[in-house]
């Protein structure tokens, strides 16, 4: 499920293959923009809010913002994480929105200018394909990454940034961020899907049984 496990899998045995994380998304449903009123620019994280957050990072970014510009967390918070959140919300930039319907997220995201990965890069999320990749893509909007290896992958499409700093430059500076491909946003829609990746694995056993 993740390049770093894949390489060390394919170390032991050379029939290894690499199937990642994908996406069952209702992309033709309808997308309703929710008004989170602010007067600028709104960048974005939905999902859980956990220990794997770089709040150090959360923390510069939120520092450097212009004046009308806000930085959003949709999404329920951990109890290991409550205090890192309750700091956060001591910024003015800061807007914290709880737990929310699946039916509704698309519609949140489809508010985001940019949407955010801060994901602390280390063992445990070397192994990761964050689902809310697929659900950026699905609602076309810029990203902004850390740089998880699997991410790595797609950095001539998304922005994935190797220091705090980068990600700080992508996330407020316009000069410094890819234009988003939708082109290309298509092509990770269509080969991303839990069909096409059911079919790979399906493909890898069908030739094993003919092979044995």
């Amino acid at each position: 499920t993740g390049s770093v496990m894949y390489n060390l899998a394919k170390s032991i045995n050379d029939n290894s293959w690499y199937v990642p994380n994908g996406h069952n998304l209702n992309l033709e449903k309808k997308i309703t923009r929710i008004d989170l009123k602010a007067d600028g620019k709104i960048i974005g994280y939905l999902g859980n809010v956990r220990d794997w957050i770089d709040f150090e990072l959360i923390n510069e970014l939120l520092n450097s913002l212009k004046e009308n510009d806000y930085l959003f967390f949709i999404g329920p918070v951990e109890k290991n994480v409550l205090e890192q959140v309750n700091l956060l919300k001591k910024n003015s930039h800061f807007r914290h929105i709880p737990a929310i319907e699946y039916s509704e997220i698309f519609n949140y995201i489809k508010s985001f200018d940019i949407g955010i990965i801060p994901f602390k890069v280390n063992r445990f999320t070397e192994g990761v394909l964050p689902n809310k990749f697929f659900e950026y893509i699905a609602s076309d909007i810029t990203i902004v990454s850390t740089a998880l290896p699997d991410l790595l992958h797609f950095k001539e499409t998304i922005n994935v940034a190797k220091s705090n700093q980068e990600f700080i430059e992508m996330c407020v500076d316009k000069n410094k961020i890819l234009k988003k491909d939708l082109t290309e946003y298509e092509r990770i829609k269509k080969e991303s899907t839990w069909k096409e990746r059911s079919d790979f694995i399906e493909s890898k056993v069908r030739k094993l049984l003919i092979n044995n």
